[in-house]
């Protein structure tokens, strides 16, 4: 991999990383085939760049969106035949179901009943045979 030309107005940066960043850096380096320095160089020029943090947060909250959406929907049922097998035995028990509105009638009394308008003492003794 070859270095770009320095001209007279570039300035060396000098950065302290870790081993780890240090190795993740030459692993991206080798994946994409550009120098360290042409990698970090455009790293930072993403980096500064005003949009990229906006694009960035975009994302960000795109991504949080779509994990919220495929968690409601992992709660989905994946096989609906359990679902629908229990939909049709209630159908089948409500349409097996009849609502019935009974009134309890009293038996009707007429003006001219007898055995209702019975003196206390004859209401008593009605149930004696003679």
């Amino acid at each position: 991999m070859s270095e770009p030309m320095s001209t007279p107005n570039d300035i060396t940066l000098t950065v302290t990383v870790s081993q780890e960043l240090m190795q993740e850096i030459e692993q991206k380096s080798q994946e994409n085939g550009h120098s360290i320095t042409q990698l970090v160089q455009e790293a930072i020029r993403e980096y500064l760049t005003p949009n990229n943090a906006t694009d960035i947060e975009l994302l960000r909250r795109q991504i949080i969106e779509l994990q919220r959406q495929l968690l409601s929907w992992e709660k989905i049922p994946k096989d609906l035949t359990a679902v629908e097998t229990r939909v049709g035995i209630l159908e089948r028990r409500l349409g097996s179901l009849s609502v019935t509105n009974q009134r309890i009638s009293l038996p009707s009394i007429a003006a001219d009943d007898e055995d209702f308008y019975d003196e206390p003492d004859e209401i008593l003794t009605d149930f004696l045979s003679d």
